[in-house]
């Protein structure tokens, strides 16, 4: 019997004390066992990797979403549609294919399509008696049929933050909204598992879940995982509406963790021509403001922590925005028990357009030792090109600072928020190393920020297998095409042939 396997070819560990080896050694217990270790007949199997193929670590996405799971094949997209006629062709096709539940329409750009043209009469017109919702491309605004709004509004709780009139949702009530979405279990499950594939093709060994909404799909995933169906490791923060809402159970162990809840911040840039997320009203990016009060944060995030959760992240696009959320944590760091706050982690989601000011305060709060995680999307480097004449050049050249974060000594992980950039890291790395100037990052530099944790001997075999090395040509990253996954020793995806 084999004692472990053995692969032969390019390896790039990322660990700093063997970057670069020509073998990799796993154990039966699926840690890595060393590398370029002699080889004694007969006791452990042999991969040679195709030629050009390298081996790399696992991967981990800083920002996703499993509920885009239910944006499949029940799903129509309005993206780069800008006259209402296709609009009308594309959701009635949709409400044709689909005999029964809500139709879901993703995609809708205000900018492309005003809100004043986009009615729930329009709307009620084509789908009839049918619930249909339509999202916003940022997900913080939608519109919906009368006949979902007359089933929708009983649900809400007597107090929320945000807007619901004439068919229009906005904030909460468009989570609450979605983590309602009735789809069925068996399809949903499919659906799940289909996002799992779609993480593990990227490359992906582990994820982190940056909003996980309504129960539906939190108790299907809670099933899976126990079940076996899911494995990908998980950490996932809820909406904080949810701790209002539903007595929420507390999943802080096993691959599967509910560890944090998430706040949203009011802002963004270039919102009027839907650059990057149009539900903020600060074109410029200057302003933004906390969704809740801080007293409400603060209630929120000790309700958390009582629940065993030690994260707190903050979806924050746009300088303004940023700026409040760095203000928030302070409040709270100021208001928590020490014990408590030094064991939360305080989370930046987007963080692309920072202030000098906060990134100097992030480090300095990083090198006192509190968690504070920074997650930019590297995808959104591409807005610097396809907005060059719309954004101001203060917010264009404040689009990942890279060399900034570096000089400060910032640590930060990287993430692709999913549907929104897409989920393929490759494609965002590409648009990464197009930053050019003084802000420039070398491929090393970004993809570290990338992997879950370089190979190690000790520590659990999470690697992917690619069919190029992207260390070698940078200019093909866009390219890069993973052939095997594979997550403690174990192959958990291999690209059909």
């Amino acid at each position: 019997m084999a004692y472990g396997t053995r692969f032969v070819g390019r390896v790039h560990t990322m660990n700093s004390f063997h970057p670069e080896r020509n073998q990799l050694v796993v154990g039966p217990d699926g840690t890595i066992d060393g590398f370029d270790l002699p080889l004694f007949e007969d006791e452990m199997s042999v991969i040679t990797l195709p030629a050009g193929a390298v081996i790399v670590p696992g991967l981990h996405d800083a920002h996703t979403h499993w509920g885009q799971a239910i944006f499949g094949d029940g799903t129509v997209s309005l993206e780069g549609v800008s006259d209402l006629a296709e609009a009308k062709r594309c959701i009635k096709a949709q409400a044709e294919r689909q005999q029964t539940g809500w139709i879901l329409v993703i995609g809708w750009n205000s900018a492309l399509l005003a809100k004043s043209r986009v009615t729930q009469a329009w709307l009620d017109k084509i789908v009839r008696d049918r619930k249909c919702m339509v999202l916003n491309r940022s997900f913080h605004e939608a519109l919906v049929s009368s006949s979902l709004e007359r089933v929708l509004l009983p649900t809400l709780p007597s107090a929320y933050e945000g807007e619901v009139a004439n068919g229009y949702l906005q904030a909460e009530p468009v989570w609450m909204a979605l983590g309602a979405f009735q789809m069925d279990r068996e399809l949903l499950n499919k659906a799940l598992i289909r996002r799992q594939n779609v993480m593990f093709a990227a490359g992906f060994t582990s994820i982190a879940e940056k909003a996980l909404d309504g129960t539906v799909v939190l108790n299907a995933l809670r099933d899976m995982y126990r079940s076996g169906e899911l494995f990908i490791p998980c950490d996932a923060h809820v909406m904080t509406y949810m701790l209002r809402r539903d007595p929420m159970p507390a999943f802080t162990e096993g691959p599967f963790r509910v560890c944090g809840i998430k706040q949203v911040m009011d802002g963004a840039f270039g919102n009027c021509l839907a650059c990057i997320a149009g539900h903020g009203t600060y074109p410029d990016g200057t302003e933004g403001r906390l969704l809740f009060n801080r007293d409400q944060l603060l209630a929120d995030t000790r309700q958390a922590v009582a629940l065993g959760y030690d994260r707190l992240a903050a979806h924050c696009i746009g300088t303004g925005a940023i700026s409040e959320t760095s203000a928030a944590f302070m409040d709270l760091l100021w208001a928590l028990p020490v014990h408590m706050a030094r064991r939360l982690t305080f989370s930046f989601e987007h963080f692309e357009t920072p202030s000098p000011l906060v990134v100097r305060g992030v480090a300095s709060l990083q090198h006192k030792g509190l968690k504070i995680e920074v997650v930019p999307t590297a995808g959104f480097t591409e807005d610097r090109k396809v907005y060059a004449d719309r954004l101001p050049r203060e917010v264009l050249d404040r689009i990942n600072p890279y060399a900034e974060l570096m000089s400060e000594g910032v640590r930060w992980r990287e993430g692709t928020d999913g549907i929104i950039t897409g989920d393929n890291p490759w494609w965002g790395m590409a648009q990464a190393m197009g930053r050019d100037g003084s802000q420039a990052i070398t491929f090393s530099e970004l993809f570290a920020r990338y992997i879950g944790e370089p190979l190690t001997v000790g520590r659990p075999a999470d690697f992917v297998v690619l069919d190029s090395d992207p260390f070698a040509d940078t200019t093909c990253l866009k390219d890069v095409k993973v052939l095997e996954t594979w997550i403690a020793g174990r192959k958990v995806w291999s690209r059909p042939r």
